[in-house]
């Protein structure tokens, strides 16, 4: 209590900018509430953006619609890349060691740094008449932000070296590494797709002991994915229900497209007794109508556990060609653009040290379209998924980097 009383002290006391004196020489200290919260991120980072959880995103769901009218012996076939940033989603209380040696003011012996994510995907898929096959790996990597000069730094060695490490997963395999708050994963999952004439049903194995399935049908947006960890004690994530359910086009063009299903994302780490392991979950309904006019989405989502409560709501405006991609349709024009605003309520998590409450989120994303291929720049501001993940992280920024196509 002692360590932490200080530390609050020190950190209410120092001036906004000056909280960090030294480069190299400030060391994590281990026991403190941010130092748990620094980890759990870390973590959660390497299995939100795992490879299986990419391998369910939709550039799957592209490849499915895309074979509507291909001939049995066409090869159909997709590439995704992606990466996230999100800087500053936590704070760990440092010890400085320069301020022991008369380099710094002695005022700054303990401080706080920001912990810093990125996450890094890559994915394959194809599909020759009736079965096919799909690749996916990621890279994640976060760890203390330096000075604020330097964090810049930081960030274009991440964005240059993470995608190469991300293209050489399948020769150096899956593994993981940790030191105090900094932490590196990489992992690679593979799987095979089956037609199944309504619809496609999809399976791998990821190097790193997960299980991934999931099914999409191609004419009513009926869908479902599971990634099961750890020897399935443990469910990573688990999405089911309707997506963008087709209707009649005069109807859709008017109503816009429903979608409606069930979420659940972990909130804590697993606590392994014997045989059994238990973790509290956000499971959520959501309810979505996209395209309304053309123009207008209204997004709802209500929390089942761990506190039933409204989750969030939101508004977006868009172009009218924004969703013509995702259902397989070659879009009008090149730029889309798409805006979204509304509210979160975070539950109570006093595990983590939160009290909960409600914050504005907001989302911006750039769009452009070349045929069948894409590239898209997105910036979340307590994003809905985000927030959940990363429940210390409020108020902060996610960019999210994406380019895909078909062929």
């Amino acid at each position: 209590m002692i360590t932490l009383f200080a530390l609050a002290v020190a950190h209410a006391a120092e001036p906004r900018g000056k909280n960090q004196c030294s480069v190299d020489d400030a060391f994590p200290i281990a026991g403190t509430a941010s130092f748990a919260n620094a980890l759990s991120a870390l973590r959660t980072n390497a299995q939100t953006w795992s490879a299986a959880g990419f391998a369910e995103q939709n550039q799957l769901r592209r490849l499915t619609l895309a074979d509507r009218d291909a001939s049995d012996d066409e090869v159909l076939g997709f590439a995704a890349a992606q990466a996230n940033i999100q800087m500053g989603v936590t704070r760990v209380a440092v010890f400085q060691e320069d301020a022991t040696y008369g380099e710094c003011p002695a005022d700054y012996v303990l401080g706080s740094r920001p912990v810093d994510l990125y996450a890094y995907n890559v994915g394959l898929a194809f599909r020759w008449k009736r079965i096919g096959a799909f690749y996916s790996s990621a890279v994640t990597l976060g760890y203390p932000g330096e000075l604020a000069y330097l964090r810049a730094y930081q960030t274009m060695g991440a964005l240059t070296v993470g995608p190469m490490l991300t293209a050489m997963v399948p020769l150096t395999g899956s593994w993981s590494t940790q030191v105090g708050t900094s932490a590196y994963a990489q992992d690679f999952v593979a799987g095979v797709i089956v037609d199944a004439e309504v619809g496609d049903l999809r399976a791998g194995y990821t190097q790193s002991r997960g299980w991934y399935a999931s099914a999409q049908d191609r004419w009513i947006g009926v869908f479902g994915s599971v990634v099961a960890r750890d020897n399935f004690t443990r469910v990573g994530q688990a999405r089911a229900g309707l997506q963008r359910a087709a209707l009649p086009d005069k109807v859709a063009d008017v109503a816009g497209r429903p979608s409606v299903f069930a979420q659940v994302l972990p909130l804590t780490e697993a606590v392994v007794d014997g045989d059994a392991a238990t973790q509290i979950d956000l499971t959520t309904g959501n309810l979505a109508q996209e395209g309304i006019g053309g123009l207008v989405d209204v997004r709802f989502a209500y929390a089942i556990r761990p506190v039933a409560q409204v989750h969030d709501l939101a508004f977006a405006v868009h172009d009218r060609a924004w969703y013509d991609l995702l259902d397989g349709v070659t879009p009008e024009g090149k730029w889309h653009a798409y805006a979204e605003a509304g509210f979160v309520n975070l539950p109570p998590q006093y595990y983590y040290g939160l009290a909960g409450g409600t914050v504005v989120q907001a989302r911006a994303e750039l769009l452009y379209t070349q045929g069948t291929g894409s590239a898209r720049v997105t910036a979340m501001f307590n994003d809905p998924e985000q927030t959940a993940l990363y429940p210390f992280s409020v108020n902060t920024l996610a960019i999210r980097v994406q380019g895909s196509g078909a062929f």
